[in-house]
């Protein structure tokens, strides 16, 4: 094969995830076409066996597709997990779509990720020893199946970056990756934007609506307000999801700006700005702090001291105007008793005592608040029964209760490692310096109030942990080039004054 062809032979193979959507879209509106009019004449036993049909056929080809082409699995297994957070879902039928689909996705790269040799290399064999201990765990946890089932989460999808990144060679595939999260961000805000027109009692929660009544007559017996403000959730359990999509969708558009054309640029901005407001409307405020701070270490990295005046001027400018136009952010900053964090202190306080009870092992991976079943837990109203289910609100926290302190300060050795040897360098080959001041400082900063740097789970934790795996790839790839380059010319040398040159 010469080199036109070969140059043909490539292009056609970029081409294909492309005809492949095509295709895709043209059966979707001819599987519309033929469902309506079944449901207009009530038979709507055929119409469901057809859609399951119709499912299950695209759920094949898709698999059979994203384990041909390793970077687009990205794309589905993010959508899983915002797809469970959908509050249309009862219990019962949320688990087998999670664990399904991650199953079914996530599965076939396992091969591929052995393959690869890469978990025995650098972090990824760190995080394979982790994850080991994490298994050792299950053995002494309080809630044993749940840390089993997000053992099993964790695992399989972490594998299945590590496939991913085992093609990745350079920004473009980079590129190509963040370009897929941004659809899957673009399908999920453009939902969100539609669901501001459903009933209001389905996309907007009251500070009550999670509680009992009975819970709430005796909290006001007792002088215990419920104080708050209405907030959007959309189609999700709740307004922080609506927060956390928020975050990674500005953070994946933010990372690409540079890298489109301007026609691209204007969707970004229009996406972008129906994030922000949703965010808004959920009055979810973390997610915005964790915005500002990553943004401004960033312009700070990239303009110095001026840039720092410039962002000072805007944000007193902004506050100026605000004021003359009769805002009051009293009203706002102390809604929902700040003082506390929204009572995230004094849940904070209990959880520090147990994890200083069990200091070394903790309670088992991923239990989170199964600690609040205990007779001491000092906030006995809100949703602190669901075991497990209930948050922490501090992923640090989340997981010293787990694995305890030794793991967690391993765990954040080897996931802050890639970057820590990437800003060692001057230069950034792969652009992915963006990746760090616009979804990994953002992500860490909202861990502190939330559970957010999960083991690739949930929907910002699989962000975290896609940003790990690219990150330990790069410095893996780019301490090899260092290597050899060093090798390279060591050998260039002559032999009596080689001996004397360090051979790392």
């Amino acid at each position: 094969m010469n080199k036109s062809d070969q140059a043909i032979f490539i292009d056609l193979r970029r081409k294909q995830p492309q005809r492949t959507a095509v295709f895709a879209t043209a059966a979707a509106f001819l599987l519309i076409a033929v469902v309506f009019p079944l449901l207009f004449c009530r038979l709507y036993l055929p119409a469901a066996g057809l859609l399951g049909v119709a499912v299950l056929v695209a759920l094949w080809k898709a698999v059979v597709f994203t384990t041909e082409h390793r970077e687009w699995v990205v794309l589905p297994i993010w959508m899983t997990f915002a797809i469970i957070s959908v509050s249309f879902f009862d219990d019962a039928v949320r688990a087998p779509i999670h664990y399904g689909l991650l199953t079914i996705f996530c599965v076939p790269l396992l091969p591929a990720a052995f393959r690869s040799g890469l978990i025995r290399r650098g972090g990824y064999r760190l995080y394979i020893y982790y994850i080991g201990f994490a298994a050792f765990s299950v053995c002494y946890s309080i809630a044993p199946a749940y840390s089993l089932a997000r053992l099993y989460e964790s695992a399989v999808v972490i594998l299945a970056l590590i496939a991913v990144a085992s093609e990745v060679n350079g920004k473009d595939d980079i590129d190509r990756i963040l370009a897929h999260l941004f659809l899957g961000c673009t399908i999920i805000t453009a939902l969100m934007m539609v669901s501001l027109v459903l009933p209001h009692s389905l996309s907007w929660v009251s500070p009550e609506a999670s509680l009992e009544p009975s819970v709430i007559k005796q909290m006001h017996s007792m002088g215990v307000s419920v104080d708050g403000i209405e907030r959007f959730q959309s189609i999700f359990s709740g307004p922080n999801d609506v927060g956390a999509l928020m975050l990674v969708t500005i953070g994946v558009g933010l990372t690409r700006w540079d890298r489109v054309k301007s026609s691209e640029k204007a969707l970004i901005a229009v996406v972008i700005a129906c994030a922000a407001l949703c965010g808004v409307l959920a009055d979810s405020r973390s997610p915005f702090v964790a915005l500002a701070i990553g943004t401004a270490l960033f312009v700070v990295w990239r303009h110095g001291l001026r840039g720092l005046l410039a962002m000072g001027a805007l944000v007193t400018a902004t506050c100026a105007l605000l004021v003359a136009t009769g805002h009051d952010f009293s009203a706002y900053t102390s809604r929902g008793d700040i003082t506390t964090l929204t009572g995230r202190t004094e849940m904070w306080a209990f959880v520090v005592k147990q994890i200083a009870s069990h200091p070394i092992l903790g309670f088992g991976y991923e239990v989170g608040g199964a600690i609040f079943d205990n007779p001491y837990f000092p906030l006995w109203w809100g949703p602190w029964d669901q075991g497990p289910h209930v948050s922490v609100h501090n992923g640090y926290l989340s997981h010293a209760i787990g694995v305890g302190i030794p793991v967690t300060l391993f765990w954040l050795y080897i996931m802050l490692a890639p970057w820590v040897f990437t800003f060692s360098r001057s230069e950034d080959r792969w652009q992915i310096k963006r990746l760090f001041f616009f979804l990994l400082v953002p992500i860490l900063v909202h861990n502190m109030s939330e559970v957010m740097a999960d083991d690739a789970i949930g929907i910002v934790g699989f962000f975290f942990g896609l940003l790990w795996v690219l990150g330990e790839r790069y410095r893996l790839v780019i301490a090899s080039n260092e290597r050899a380059a060093a090798a390279r010319h060591r050998a260039t040398m002559p032999r009596a004054v080689a001996v004397f040159v360090p051979s790392e």
